[in-house]
């Protein structure tokens, strides 16, 4: 079953936009385990690593998020030529 070009455009741009959402939220991961884990040290470094919970919670998401993204920039602009690349290499994929 050959997909048409719009189709394939569409397409293109849901998943250049869930690896768009991938990498902002990998970013916001990031910054969340720093500042926890940095208010973990100053405030009771011999203690209990509490900011491992918040990590692991957005670290679910973060699997999740990927596995749509590249299962099946940080904010960049999609550009139309990134959406011509993805397009020629689903066409490449479905037999075109």
């Amino acid at each position: 079953m050959a997909i048409s070009d719009d189709e394939l455009k569409k397409i293109a741009k849901k998943k250049l936009k869930a690896k768009q959402d991938f990498r902002n939220l990998a970013a916001v991961w990031l910054f969340v385990f720093v500042l926890t884990t940095a208010i973990w040290f100053f405030t009771t470094p011999a203690g209990y690593f509490w900011p491992i919970w918040p990590a692991l919670g957005i670290g679910v998401g973060l699997m999740v998020a990927g596995y749509q993204a590249y299962g099946k920039g940080f904010d960049q602009a999609i550009t139309e030529e990134d959406i011509e690349a993805e397009a020629a290499r689903l066409r490449k994929n479905d037999g075109r």
